[in-house]
């Protein structure tokens, strides 16, 4: 009971402000700015990827020596916007889980400080870390939980192998083309460059020497301004050079066009797996858990302000389009999101088999993609105990009686928009419940559940008693939980601070909004100091977690080789199932799973 693996991914936005005149650096900056200052604190190695080599990302990915990792999580066509994010090492747990989220945080907060020494900003110039899920426009982004589970048993698995067999050869030849594709796109796409580079050149010279007889008369054109504008617009967006400060290659136009065809073809590699994982993987939890997943937004939920001044307890709840993720283009999001299987099938398109190999195996990682970035300790503890519990139950065979939705995605949206917990969802047998009388349900189901196990587990049981006191403050009295769950303590913020005179209001509560998630001193931190939210964590504790990996999972191996390999000269490159020393065919590659702790 609670003893799956399981582990926590966010992604923080990115904020820069400089300071008088100084430059304004792209996100790709801070974030090396920031790995180098997280490598001044502790160990760390490269994390290449197959992908990354392609796309000559290597260095925007590491791991730290505690066993987690950072990467640079941008977009192909706007490198300069990208975040910042973070994975902890596999834990067991809630309590771990906590905690080494907790000490990730606590990482990237002091190399905060570092980092903004380190780059010309200009007097007053600051860096901040939002660990949250919506920006100010509505863009989506941010936290994804997993946990290791069972994706299918008896016949369900020998058919989700051989679908997964079958289509690797679909999956090489179309990755092979892409890549080919991507090349010539690429090449083509530098000769219309240069070709129309050199007639702006020409016009560039005919302006000069236009302006030049003309500034005779006093008479000067527009013409060289104008075609200095088309240029950089050739380069990519003029303004987001002039912000960044730095000319980005993957802005070209080639690479647009290159990226834009990459985007085609990767669907045409994503759709077949995610349709089959789609009718394989993970059906007992999407059928008897998926009403716990819906609801969980009341306990786990950050709050955000939409459009309109509407208040919604999950920043990605809104989002949220269907019950899994079966897209990479357009806003596809889902409940549970299969893309980290696919991303392990891809790997034969750059002939690395074993993570394909291992996708054969009845345990994998589920992920969940509706989840938001908690601030608060206990809500996330509660988040990742109630969910590990459910797990259990349902792996248990427990919950075959469990309430199913009618529609899940517009029950969860109904659930989300009422912060007055309310709303009731209809399901499939005809009933209608509330998300407190759905978590009510798995509550009851988990107490008789850690009742009846043989070997009785504490934290189960504190898992289930901190359950049921929240559901019992959000029935009664929801100003109790200030300070404990996020979106109840960003809504208590929203109602009670007022905007100074003479400031919009709606605006004055966005800041807030935003303000809350803050990593190193916003308001939630503020409330925090100020004693007003209770930890589940010590501070010793987590300055132990920034070092030290959890003691009983494949993390203590890869601490352990990352903190080995530090001086040594041959490249290395870690990764979450395996650590590559060297390159090439000489290349030693240390499987992790052969060093588990017994």
């Amino acid at each position: 009971m609670l003893e799956r693996t399981a582990g926590l991914e966010t992604e923080y936005a990115i904020r820069h402000s400089p300071g008088g005149d100084g430059p304004r650096h792209s996100n790709l900056t801070v974030f090396r700015a920031l790995r180098d200052a997280i490598g001044a604190r502790v160990a760390t190695r490269s994390g290449e990827t197959p992908l990354a080599r392609f796309l000559h990302a290597e260095d925007q990915r590491f791991f730290v020596e505690n066993g987690g990792s950072f990467n640079y999580e941008s977009i192909s066509l706007a490198p300069d916007a990208g975040l910042m994010e973070g994975s902890t090492p596999e834990c067991r747990g809630p309590t771990q889980v906590v905690l080494y989220q907790r000490a990730q945080d606590a990482l990237l907060a002091r190399a905060l400080d570092d980092a903004e020494g380190s780059l010309d900003g200009g007097d007053g110039a600051r860096l901040g870390l939002l660990k949250n899920c919506r920006d100010a426009d509505g863009n989506i982004y941010g936290a994804q939980e997993n946990y290791s589970c069972t994706i299918a048993r008896g016949p369900r698995l020998l058919l989700l192998r051989l679908g997964l067999v079958l289509l690797a050869p679909w999956t090489l030849v179309v990755g092979w083309s892409l890549q080919l594709l991507f090349v010539l796109l690429l090449l083509v796409g530098i000769a219309i460059v240069i070709a129309l580079a050199l007639l702006l050149l020409v016009g560039m010279v005919a302006a000069g020497l236009i302006d030049l007889v003309l500034a005779a008369f006093r008479s000067p054109t527009r013409l060289g301004p104008l075609v200095d504008r088309a240029f950089l617009w050739l380069q990519g967006d003029g303004s987001a050079l002039r912000r960044a400060g730095s000319f980005e290659p993957r802005r070209t136009l080639p690479l647009r066009l290159a990226f834009a065809s990459d985007a085609f073809l990767s669907s045409m590699i994503f759709l077949p797996y995610a349709q089959l994982l789609r009718a394989l993987a993970f059906r007992e939890v999407r059928r008897d858990g998926m009403a716990f997943l819906i609801s969980r937004p009341i306990l786990s939920g950050a709050g955000t302000l939409l459009e309109g001044d509407r208040f919604a307890l999950s920043e990605k709840g809104p989002a949220i389009r269907r019950p899994m993720r079966t897209t990479v283009i357009g806003s596809g999001y889902g409940i549970v999101d299969p893309g980290n299987l696919v991303k392990g099938a891809l790997n034969v398109i750059f002939l690395e088999y074993g993570a394909f190999v291992r996708l054969l195996r009845s345990q994998q990682r589920l992920q969940l993609g509706l989840s938001d970035s908690n601030m608060a300790e206990p809500a996330e503890y509660l988040k990742v105990g109630t969910t590990m519990l459910l797990l259990d139950m349902v792996e248990a065979g427990r919950l075959r009686d469990a309430p199913r939705p009618r529609d899940p995605v517009a029950a969860l949206h109904a659930i989300v928009l009422d912060p007055t917990l309310k709303a009731s969802v209809p399901l499939r047998d005809g009933r209608e419940m509330t998300a407190l009388e759905l978590q009510r349900y798995y509550l009851d189901q988990a107490k008789q559940f850690v009742s009846d196990a043989e070997a009785t587990s504490l934290e189960a049981r504190h898992v289930v008693q901190l359950w049921e006191e929240a559901l019992d403050a959000l029935e009664s009295d929801p100003g109790q939980l200030v300070g404990r769950l996020d979106w109840v303590t960003k809504r208590y913020l929203l109602e009670t601070v007022q905007p100074p005179e003479g400031v919009d209001a709606q605006a004055f509560r966005k800041k807030i909004d935003l303000r809350y998630h803050e990593l190193r001193d916003g308001y939630f931190k503020q409330l925090q100091e100020a004693g007003m939210a209770p930890r589940v964590v010590e501070a010793d504790d987590v300055a132990e977690a920034i070092r030290a990996a959890p003691p009983d999972t494949r993390a203590l191996q890869r601490s352990r080789l990352i903190k080995q390999l530090a001086y040594e000269e041959a490249p290395v490159s870690v990764g979450w199932d395996s650590v590559r020393v060297g390159k090439g065919l000489r290349a030693t590659v240390i499987q992790l799973d052969d060093h588990r702790p017994h």
